[in-house]
């Protein structure tokens, strides 16, 4: 919508609410609707001749009879996961064949080790056997973490959405799309690895063959990618890098170090330079659409202080990935949700999710997808919904009121990054309401008898101000930009100015956003208190 394209949420009591059912039962973290897309009523189907069978985490049905990986050590089956609550998840079940057990012990201890870190998919089941033709086979039962990303890059396949149906592929090679969902590709994977070098554990095959990618929603920044393949950490007997894998070796270690300086010695590489050189790798893959191969040593230097590149005489220089320097401006150039009280309504919730979904405190849209589905003591409000059916009703009767025509007659008819939008607005209520000296309690809270019931003209002025400035970000960082007329196709907005700047009108959609924080906490189950 127009006029910031804020949402500028409900003012006093005149305004309906979403109908009742909607709101919860006990107040817990704002949400849009993408956050319980793997919870949608599919029904698993299960192919004829298809495994089925059941474990403590559910009943596992395969979507066909023929394995995705089929080897001497392990068969592995793409299905749907139905847990004993009824919920249905996109599953891998990874059967192991019989004969040495080892390949299973690794895995296991691996895997096992990942999910204390939160690196890679989720495990359902980690130690089961069940019975698939007669025999009785170790399984290990996890998260369907999509399409694998040297097909995507290579090949263009498609990705796969949150209930498994074919998304979008990436974007073209070169397009603003492409550079924010290789950003987050590249966040998510660095998360991961930082998170195994910070407990002295080394990946030393990150290659996009490797990873794997999903789309929790429309953004690019609701792609999620997830590290796979970690027996090699383990470093057991059989676990050496695999042939596919030394084109990488080669190149980075060899072949560019002989280009810089003739006659360099060949390099032979620790586990931190490995993962570090591959990580320059696949950022280049990202970037080009070309193979590591077509790579220069200018192109694999890697971030604004670069963790790997060559010096003049050829020989790799590394330095380790640091969290508040690599990561963190990564994510806040996503707009990726931090983790900490500003954002969250419930500090049960960021406990929560700091241990069991993003110890790097950011979180995505899969990681609400995850909370959504098993924080089970905590009830939602529906941000989108509020958005839909309340706030942009507001935004329309203020544009009513000035004699304004807005530009998309309903929520719907938005492009989805306007929606995105709207239910940002709401999640950052907050941050605002925190800047002010207030905190947020809940409904039933003993405190909440002296909660406040209006703001100052002075506070209204303020959260304005706040309201303006979250929109502005949040409208660069879609690559929008000053000018006018106002032009959506062209991402040009005459409001991209600080507030100072702003017409009188401009300004009173803020404070009309302002004015109804109050009531918006109020219908999720909140109040605000000094």
């Amino acid at each position: 919508m127009d006029g910031h394209e804020h949402t500028p949420a409900i003012t006093g009591n005149d305004v309906e609410f979403p109908a009742p059912g909607t709101a919860p039962s006990r107040p817990g973290m704002l949400r849009t609707e993408t956050a319980t897309a793997d919870e949608a009523p599919f029904a698993p189907e299960g192919a004829a001749g298809a495994p089925r069978f059941a474990t403590v985490a559910g009943v596992f049905d395969a979507s066909s009879p023929h394995p995705m990986v089929s080897s001497a050590r392990k068969h592995v089956y793409r299905g749907i996961l139905t847990r004993p609550d009824g919920v249905h998840l996109q599953a891998v079940a990874v059967l192991f064949q019989l004969g040495d057990v080892s390949f299973y012990a690794a895995e296991v201890a691996s895997l096992a080790r990942n999910r204390l870190l939160c690196v890679g998919p989720e495990v359902h089941d980690l130690v089961a056997t069940v019975e698939v033709a007669g025999r009785t086979v170790p399984c290990i039962l996890e998260e369907d973490a999509g399409v694998n990303l040297e097909q995507a890059i290579f090949s263009g396949a498609p990705l796969s959405d949150a209930r498994g149906a074919t998304a979008a592929p990436l974007g073209p090679v070169g397009s603003p799309e492409r550079a924010a969902e290789n950003a987050k590709i590249i966040y998510d994977i660095l998360d991961q690895i930082e998170r195994l070098h910070a407990h002295g554990l080394y990946h030393r095959d990150v290659r996009a063959a490797n990873i794997c990618v999903r789309r929790f929603g429309p953004a690019p920044a609701d792609i999620h990618a997830s590290l796979i393949d970690h027996e090699l950490v383990t470093d057991y007997a059989g676990s050496d890098i695999p042939a596919s894998a030394e084109r990488y070796s080669r190149t980075l270690f060899q072949d560019i170090p002989r280009a810089i300086e003739p006659g360099a010695r060949p390099c032979r590489p620790t586990s931190l330079m490995r993962d570090l050189g591959y990580l320059a790798a696949l950022r280049f893959e990202l970037e080009h659409g070309r193979g590591v191969e077509e790579a220069s040593a200018a192109e694999l230097t890697f971030g604004r202080r670069p963790f790997f590149q060559y010096t003049e005489a050829g020989a790799p220089v590394i330095r380790r990935l640091d969290r508040a320097e690599d990561l963190d401006p990564l994510a806040r150039s996503l707009g990726l949700t931090p983790l900490d009280a500003d954002h969250f309504f419930d500090a049960r919730l960021v406990g929560y999710a700091l241990e069991r979904v993003a110890p790097g405190g950011f979180i995505d849209a899969r990681g609400r997808a995850i909370l959504a589905r098993d924080v089970s003591f905590l009830d939602e409000a529906p941000i989108d919904t509020i958005a839909r059916d309340a706030t942009y009703q507001a935004w329309l009767e203020e544009c009513r009121r000035a004699g304004r025509t807005p530009e998309y007659a309903s929520f719907d008819e938005q492009p989805e990054t306007l929606k995105a939008s709207n239910v940002d607005q709401v999640r950052d209520i907050p941050a605002k309401v925190h800047a002010l000296g207030y905190r947020i309690v809940r409904a039933d809270d003993p405190a909440a008898a002296a909660r406040i019931r209006a703001f100052s003209p002075e506070e209204i002025e303020s959260l304005a101000f706040l309201e303006h400035r979250r929109w502005c970000a949040e409208r660069l960082r879609y690559g929008w930009v000053a000018g006018s007329p106002r032009d959506d196709e062209r991402r040009i907005h005459p409001d991209l100015v600080p507030y100072d700047l702003l017409s009188e009108q401009s300004r009173e959609y803020d404070r009309v956003a302002a004015r109804t924080v109050l009531a918006i906490l109020e219908h999720a189950g909140f109040a605000v208190v000094r």
